[in-house]
């Protein structure tokens, strides 16, 4: 009696429908969370075309509509008000990595053309093939910031990382009631605008104050008054200098960064995972 056979290799159907499956799974690998049909600027034309960035940004979205539904209402505003910063940051940063001072081009096809030339990757030669790998690494800081969010522990209400769009503060107890307090802001896209100070920071009714803090770019101590004060989940930082338009100011603590930050955010994230404290 003849034996039958089976065949091992799958029908042309199954094949077939492999293959849609899997175009179908690359395709929504590939979807951020906007529509790809209204991207306009270069940060969402980008993403629309690069698989990492696509999942970063449906990353980042899922971890803000966490965050924002678990904080009370002023926190809240103070995290919109950041998000927004966030997003005109990564805008103005992106195109600044991949055309620098010249901007991009005026033409909406043009800057299409321009951004699906991008690729990953250091033997590529393309100009600004490495904005890709920094646009999808500001925005994973940002997931992991938002995803970090928690408040201050009432036994230290001080202690810890605090984040923002740009800046970053490391609050550290340390022996007879004082903080070492490290701090970096740095400008997604503008190398040049960044700034990191350290220094023993004393509880007063003020908050949190340093009559001297140390300027890590330039390596001096400045004497600027730095002050820390809590306002409720949020963290500002103010000094005394008289910043005047007409540029006579006297020497501050951060010379191309005279406003220093907006409210700062505290986290679960530990030392280790803080990205911006130290010069580049």
């Amino acid at each position: 009696m003849a034996i039958m056979l089976r065949n091992s290799w799958p029908t042309i159907p199954a094949v077939a429908a492999a293959i849609v499956i899997s175009l179908t799974a690359a395709a929504t690998a590939a979807e951020p969370s906007f529509d790809c049909r209204t991207a306009k600027i270069a940060r969402e034309v980008a993403t629309c075309h690069d698989a990492g960035l696509a999942a970063a940004d449906r990353a980042m979205a899922a971890a803000w509509r966490n965050a924002i539904a678990h904080l009370n209402a002023a926190t809240a505003k103070a995290l919109r008000a950041d998000q927004r910063k966030f997003l005109d940051m990564l805008d103005g940063g992106f195109e600044s990595e991949v055309w620098g001072k010249a901007g991009p081009p005026d033409d909406a096809s043009e800057l299409r053309r321009q951004i699906a030339q991008l690729r990953r990757g250091p033997d590529d030669d393309t100009p600004g093939n490495d904005a890709l790998g920094a646009l999808e690494a500001a925005l994973r800081e940002r997931v992991a910031f938002l995803r970090g969010l928690t408040p201050p522990g009432p036994a230290a209400p001080y202690a810890g990382l605090w984040k923002n769009e740009s800046a970053e503060l490391l609050i550290e107890p340390v022996d007879g009631g004082s903080y070492r307090v490290s701090f970096g802001v740095k400008t997604f896209g503008f190398p040049k605008y960044q700034c990191h100070f350290a220094g023993i920071f004393t509880a007063s009714d003020e908050g949190l104050v340093a009559p001297v803090a140390h300027n890590l770019d330039l390596d001096r101590d400045i004497a600027d008054n730095v002050r820390l004060a809590r306002d409720g989940q949020t963290l500002t930082i103010d000094d005394d200098v008289p910043h005047q338009p007409n540029g006579t100011d006297p020497y501050y603590i951060c010379p191309r960064i005279p406003s220093l930050t907006g409210p700062l955010f505290h986290t679960g994230l530990k030392a280790a995972e803080a990205v911006r404290l130290k010069p580049d």
